[in-house]
């Protein structure tokens, strides 16, 4: 990203406040089994189970995360590595801005990470500098001291570079891996030493492809799903034969995961029909299902109390499962569509609208729904969250996947929504394959209204029109604006544009029924109330005002009136190349055309071309009241034009990855915050704050946000500390910094201390030393004034941090008894 010219502009900041994929890396429950850890491009984000809130985001990676596991030595502690080459050490729990521990650079791609609890010490992490062109990777030996990673060691080689298909053995102290053959129809399961590099180990032959492994809990059985669906269950794997083995096959496309419940008497496994399935191991005939869970699934995980799975599907979302096979959260960051036809469709993923009501972003979500996304005023939050999601089509999915006519899939292509936030309208194509199977149609385009019901907070089904433009697309569909707040329903109004004509929509009451008045329908709908076409020519883009409306025919652009379309008013202006208009936007005085290639400035009253800017503008809107554009081209590139002179103010060069296909600025605020989404269902925020006073309000919540510990890093550890040495060294030279040592212990997290005989050995030392120090005193009622003062000041301090109440010293109680004041150190210290 590389900003361009200095001006009033140049503070603008710009995030990817959502779209990352969730589904890529397995994701990971805590020790505790009350949070679930899982990867969101370059993030790293914590959820709780209870609520499904996300309470912290670990941001250090600069590559996409690709493998996430709990530190063997510590299982408070978080392990993680990135395809940029780091392996990074968290204290997850805390989630402070210093929850990064320790990293350490690898020097090549990384693409898994394991840990085992029998496995002390050690990490395996499999590394592919030529992925993904290349399947085979290394996979290496990590050791880890405390939270220190060391020196790797290559254990292995020709890996099959999938993170799936490595699993390491109940007793830790082997790795099972697969192996492609040349042909890649057939792999081999390998199972040698981790810590015997030179061990060739057991090598079985596999008559199909792997996708994916699981090792046994408590013996050396090993599971294996395959391509076809089939699921093989290898026992006594390192006598070095396939002979005994148990075949059993349910899944009709691809096993994309599966585990082995905490007792090993279950195994769990998932693919893209969107059923979770249960087998049990001593007769894999017994099965159970949870069907139905609405998109492919890419990962499966369970917690280490084994009262919860956690599935992840294509849909962005995870769902945790308990054990009796019950929904009991739907986890969701931003849903994505999965249909591989819809991806080739160039109508996808195109609505962007601002909900005034719920202060949300509306987008494209999984195919045949819109999402609600939350609209954060804060710049200093660096992702969004998921509300709800409205289901327009009504449609299950199926795989396309081996059909050889797949079945069609209807997706949500265009949407507006009014001003007051009341109404809503969606219009739908069914997308299919044509006859030879070589490209898609659009067919049976729906449109529909929706009301929003504020006393239930939904939306429901107004008017439903079929065909609304013959049997042509739907190219344009827009609320008419209103121009005060203060508007009944019978002034709603949308138009639409298709098949060479311009019908404008409003509402028009029926006769109610005993029917309609049972069901609660509405006795009003939205009916055709004018239509107006020019020369033929194909009605495109449009844009409105409270009393203008600007419409494209190709390249020629006329204006009604938007109440009646009556007109045109004037003669047709003519964009200065033959190129077909594709985007128009009203300004306050102005308004903008843009072709593929060129766009165009205009006066709204007289048809004067102010001037002209030679670039492809794929997105473009306009913020009221700081009187500029903003435009995205198809090079990436955001331009902000003042509207007074048309000359760009600023400039951000590549500001996103993948093609901008809409933007849409905050209306009714002085602050420039501008939302743009690109075809990649990447959902990126452009801010500005108001003030320096703003930005400083920023930084301080991002100070306040900081947990004692990480003050603890920042303020009193110096950064050679940090970087490795000892924890219990780190305490004793804290010291010297006016903080007390038993203070500093007892405000640190559990999960960044030392081994707990280290810290039981310092605690009683401070606690030895001292009564040692007061036994020499012959009369312990002459003790100094100031030492009582300070150890009020210290009791103080330690009943504050847990909540008890303060112990007062009594300097008349006999030193042959350890003190209250020590007494509740060492409750605290057991609290942890």
């Amino acid at each position: 990203m590389v900003h361009e010219s200095a001006s009033e502009f140049s503070d603008l900041r710009v995030q990817c406040v959502s779209g990352q994929k969730l589904y890529n890396v397995r994701p990971l429950f805590s020790a505790c089994s009350k949070f679930i850890v899982s990867a969101h491009g370059n993030n790293i984000h914590v959820n709780s189970i209870a609520s499904a809130h996300r309470i912290s985001t670990l941001s250090k990676h600069t590559d996409s995360v690709s493998g996430l596991c709990l530190n063997p030595d510590n299982e408070y502690q978080l392990l993680s590595c990135s395809h940029d080459g780091f392996i990074c050490c968290w204290n997850f729990i805390d989630g402070s801005s210093s929850a990064l521990l320790h990293s350490k650079h690898i020097g090549t791609t990384l693409l898994g990470i394991y840990s085992h609890t029998a496995c002390q010490n050690t990490l395996l992490i499999l590394a592919n500098d030529s992925y993904p062109n290349v399947k085979r990777g290394l996979l290496y030996r990590v050791p880890i001291s405390g939270r220190r990673i060391e020196q790797e060691t290559k254990i292995a080689k020709q890996v099959y570079s999938d993170s799936n298909c490595i699993g390491i053995l109940y007793d830790g102290k082997r790795v099972a891996f697969i192996k492609l053959q040349q042909s890649h129809e057939k792999c081999r399961l390998h199972i040698k030493s981790i810590e015997d590099s030179e061990e060739d180990g057991v090598n079985l032959l596999i008559n199909n492809h792997v996708s994916c492994l699981a090792t046994h809990p408590s013996n050396d059985t090993i599971a294996l799903g395959m391509i076809n669906g089939v699921i093989k269950l290898v026992y006594n794997s390192t006598v070095g034969s396939m002979e005994t083995y148990v075949q059993a096959h349910w899944h009709a496309l691809t096993v994309s995961s599966c585990m082995f419940s905490n007792t090993g008497s279950h195994l769990y496994s998932v693919g893209a029909e969107a059923v979770l399935v249960q087998w049990t191991v001593e007769s894999m005939d017994k099965r159970s299902f949870l069907p139905r869970l609405g998109a492919p699934l890419s990962h499966i995980a369970i917690s280490q109390c084994g009262r919860f799975r956690c599935v992840t599907t294509k849909g962005n979302s995870m769902l945790i499962i308990t054990a009796n096979m019950e929904v009991l959260r739907n986890i969701t960051e931003f849903s994505r569509n999965f249909d591989p036809l819809l991806e080739e469709s160039k109508l996808r993923n195109r609505v962007l609208e601002f909900d005034d009501i719920n202060k949300a972003i509306v987008a494209n979500g999984t195919p045949g729904h819109l999402q609600w996304i939350e609209h954060l005023q804060s710049s200093c939050v660096a992702a969004t969250r998921f509300m709800f999601a409205l289901d327009i089509t009504h449609q299950d999915y199926i795989s396309p996947e081996r059909l050889e006519q797949p079945l069609p899939c209807s997706q949500v292509y265009l949407s507006s929504l009014h001003q007051s936030g009341k109404w809503l309208v969606t219009v739908e194509s069914l997308t299919v394959k044509n006859q030879d199977f070589t490209s898609l149609e659009s067919r049976e385009i729906q449109l529909k209204v929706w009301r929003f019901l504020e006393e239930e907070r939904k939306f429901i089904m107004n008017t439903l029109i079929e065909q609304p433009h013959s049997n042509s697309l739907v190219n344009c569909v827009k609320f008419r604006p209103i121009s005060n707040e203060k508007v009944c329903d019978i002034d709603v109004a949308f138009v639409t544009t298709g098949d060479g004509k311009v019908h404008l929509w409003s509402l028009a009451e029926f006769l109610e029924t005993d029917e309609n008045s049972e069901s609660g329908v509405d006795n009003f709908t939205f009916s055709l109330q004018a239509a107006t076409s020019f020369e033929n020519s194909v009605a495109g883009p449009f844009a409105f005002s409270a009393s203008r409306l600007v419409v494209a025919y190709d390249n020629a652009v006329l204006q009604y009136n938007s109440r009646t379309l009556e007109g045109p008013s004037g003669l047709p202006i003519v964009h200065p190349t033959t190129e077909p208009v594709h985007w128009i936007t009203l300004g306050a005085d102005t308004y903008l055309t843009c072709s593929d290639t060129l766009g165009a400035f205009w006066m709204k009253t007289t048809p004067i071309c102010k001037t002209t800017v030679s670039m492809s503008i794929t997105a473009a809107d306009f913020n009221y009241s700081n009187k500029i554009y903003c435009l995205l081209t198809s090079i990436r590139d955001l331009y902000v034009v003042k509207e007074t002179d048309f000359s760009p103010a600023f400039v951000i060069r590549n500001i996103c990855d993948g093609n901008i296909v809409n933007c849409r600025f905050i209306p009714d605020t002085e602050e420039i915050i501008l939302y743009f989404l690109t075809d990649a269902q990447k959902l990126y925020r452009v801010q500005r704050p108001r003030t320096t006073a703003e930005i400083s309000d920023v930084e301080n919540l991002e100070i306040e946000g900081e947990s004692p510990f990480s003050n603890l890093l920042s303020i009193s550890m110096p950064a050679q500390q940090l970087n490795g040495q000892p924890t219990n060294e780190a305490i004793t030279s804290m010291s010297t910094q006016n903080k007390s040592d038993l203070e500093i212990l007892l405000s640190t997290p559990v999960s960044i201390l030392p081994p707990i005989n280290q810290v039981a050995n310092k605690f009683f030392q401070l606690i030895l030393s001292k009564r040692s120090v007061a036994s020499q005193d012959k009369d312990v009622e002459m003790m100094n004034e100031t030492d009582v003062d300070r150890s009020h000041k210290l009791a103080s301090s330690t009943a504050s941090k847990s909540n008890q109440p303060v112990v007062e010293w009594n300097s008349e109680k006999s030193s042959d008894n350890i003190d209250e004041l020590d007494l509740t150190l060492i409750d605290q210290l057991f609290l942890l």
